[in-house]
This record gives C-alpha cells, structure tokens and sequence, in this order.
C-alpha cells in the first residue's frame, strides 16, 4: 500500500507501539509523531489525520492525544491506506498538470461575465433547500 511497507507490516507495527504505551498517558502531537518514527510508521499530516479518523489514535482535546487500549484490526488499515495512496494519486496527477501546463488556461481579468441575479422565486427555493438539508421540517411557504 505505501512504499516499503505493506497493511501487516503495518497493524503489526501500529499494534506493538499501542502495546508498549499505555492507554492513560496523554501525549502532545509533537511526542505521538517522535513514536511513530521510532517504530518506522509515517508521521505526516496525512497519516496523523487518517490515525485520528480510524480511531489508531485518539484526540482528546486540540494538541493532547492517546492511544487506545484496543489493537487496531488490519481491515482499517487496508481502508486508512487505501485513502491515503487515492489521495497521493491525484495530488501526483494535480502536481504533474500543473507542472506540464495540462490545466486549463484562467482566464483573464479583462473576460470577466457577468453574473445574473436570481429572482426572489430562486432564492426562497435555495433558502427551503438548505434548511431541509438541516433536519427543519418546511410544510408550506408562508
């Protein structure tokens, strides 16, 4: 999945630092990311997020975490990094676009269109819509 280490290799390694720290300590971000280079697991944004989100690591407040006391099954390990390669692949493919010039030409200030207003009908259908996707319950228009 990622270069050099594959979804065991991984859980294996993930689950023998949860083991080695306990599950009451409190550490900050800057300690959590020196552990993980200990046992060879990325350590960068990306891979801190995805910790966070599968539950690998948990956030206590902004700047504390810990490790839960659980293993981490090898399926959220195939899913984590899963994810995290997609996303890698289409930074690679923005990047390459956008170094070879293969992305669309912004247009200049000069070409600027002009934008329509919508009328009152557009904008209470947009209003109804948003506070639908909110849970309110909209019966009738008043």
């Amino acid at each position: 999945m990622t270069k050099g280490i594959t979804p065991e290799q991984f859980a294996y390694r993930i689950n023998t630092l949860k083991g080695q720290t306990s599950a009451t300590i409190i550490y900050d971000k800057k300690h959590v990311i020196e552990l993980l280079k200990k046992f060879d697991l990325p350590s960068n944004n990306n891979y801190f997020r995805k910790y966070i989100d599968y539950g690998m690591i948990v956030r206590i407040k902004p700047g504390e975490f810990k490790f839960p006391a659980a293993p981490v099954h090898i399926s959220k390990i195939v899913n984590a990094l899963t994810e995290l390669r997609e996303k890698s692949r289409e930074y690679a493919a923005k990047s390459n676009a956008k170094k070879h010039g293969f992305l669309e030409e912004v247009k200049e200030e000069n070409e600027v269109q002009p934008i329509e207003e919508p009328n009152d009908e557009d904008k209470i259908a947009r209003c109804i819509d948003f506070l639908k996707s909110k849970g309110f319950l909209i019966l009738r228009q008043v």
